[in-house]
């Protein structure tokens, strides 16, 4: 029996719960992202994340103070908790989508990449982590930048994915109705 032919779904209560607690992570982290936000990093640690040479992180790196540091590494850890919640929660998501979207539509290869796309995107985060934790106590280079620069358009890329196909899908659903 396939997985998208199930009579079972994730029920509202976890999604809430799992949304509340991305939340509380997704508002820690902008407020470590506070101290990591200047005019060379515009974005914080986004600016990090798509720093693609050792220039770029050397600048981005060299702009940030001790605190700011401290507070980046304690970003980039909460960000492991977040990786695991938001996969969860978006595959969640697309799961209970799916249920109903595959009953009327033949859309199941796209479903099925929906479905497992936030899964190879929470990779892309953990390789992306691990290749910035590396640059900040190492020194950077030109590998651990290009790692983390393709991890993070990865995650995002694919993240929008979902997104999208979420939104359409909801879009399908309720105009059937």
């Amino acid at each position: 029996m396939a997985i998208w032919n199930s009579k079972r779904r994730v029920p509202g209560n976890w999604l809430i719960i799992l949304w509340i607690i991305l939340g509380i992570i997704f508002f820690s982290m902008r407020y470590f992202d506070s101290f990591l936000t200047n005019e060379v990093a515009l974005h914080g640690i986004v600016s990090f994340e798509f720093a693609h040479d050792i220039d770029e992180t050397n600048r981005v790196l060299d702009s940030w103070d001790m605190q700011a540091h401290s507070a980046a590494g304690l970003s980039l850890g909460l960000d492991f908790l977040y990786i695991m919640v938001y996969v969860v929660l978006f595959s969640a998501h697309v799961f209970n989508l799916n249920r109903r979207l595959y009953v009327r539509t033949g859309y199941r290869t796209i479903g099925k990449a929906a479905l497992y796309a936030p899964v190879i995107a929470g990779l892309a985060d953990i390789v992306e982590n691990i290749a910035l934790i590396q640059q900040m106590l190492e020194i950077p280079s030109d590998f651990l930048s290009n790692v983390a620069y393709v991890s993070a358009f990865t995650k995002f890329t694919l993240i929008g994915f979902t997104a999208v196909y979420f939104v359409f899908g909801l879009l399908m659903i309720l105009s059937k109705k």
